[in-house]
């Protein structure tokens, strides 16, 4: 029994259903990809291509309000480029930076729910001299992308806006063992 509420209707859905058709989703995948480092290696360069194919992907169907888990028919592919640097300024500071674009389409061609074509991020990292202790602070791009979108009587699918989430960490390893 799990249940969550649909915020914009107010009303519980209680039950996922159960599904004795449910088959393991399957995917086969490559990728390749080149690194590079420069300047006796305080810049280190990656470019990487992706591709995966899934079959007997499990998704959700609603069935008033209950979820039934089902397998989409047919293949989905999904593929893309990922370019990631980091760059080591100094040996106490270092910047990291990533951004990924993804193709992703069902067996109808159409975009999956919740893949953003745009992804990215951006961290920023302060060590101590004695490198036991961090200071993070970064930022994280989703770009617009569709979901579920919960709605008494019909779900349907909705565009959803680019997210972009700033954040910060501080650590300090007390031992070799704890942080």
């Amino acid at each position: 029994l799990a249940g969550f509420t649909n915020f914009d209707a107010m009303i519980p859905a209680f039950f996922i259903l159960p599904n004795s058709n449910l088959k393991p989703e399957s995917s086969i995948g490559w990728d390749v990809g080149l690194e590079q480092s420069f300047w006796n290696g305080r810049l280190i360069t990656d470019v990487t291509y992706f591709s995966t194919a899934f079959t007997d992907k499990i998704q959700a169907s609603f069935v008033g309000f209950n979820t039934l888990y089902v397998n989409a028919p047919g293949t989905s592919h999904r593929q893309g480029v990922e370019v990631a640097a980091t760059w080591n300024v100094t040996d106490l500071f270092s910047i990291i930076a990533s951004y990924t674009y993804t193709h992703a389409r069902n067996a109808l061609n159409v975009a999956e729910i919740r893949r953003p074509a745009h992804s990215g991020s951006i961290e920023a990292t302060l060590r101590s001299a004695d490198g036991r202790g961090r200071a993070t602070i970064g930022a994280d791009y989703n770009g617009t992308r569709t979901d579920t979108r919960f709605a008494y009587p019909a779900n349907f699918v909705a565009r959803m806006p680019a997210t972009t989430i700033a954040w910060a960490s501080l650590s300090y390893d007390v031992t070799d063992r704890a942080t």
